[in-house]
């Protein structure tokens, strides 16, 4: 969870998608 750079940009759309897997 939050291994981007930036773990508050793509928190909610990335996080959907990695959260999928």
């Amino acid at each position: 969870m939050g291994k981007k750079s930036g773990s508050g940009k793509v928190s909610r759309r990335d996080f959907l998608k990695l959260g999928a897997f």
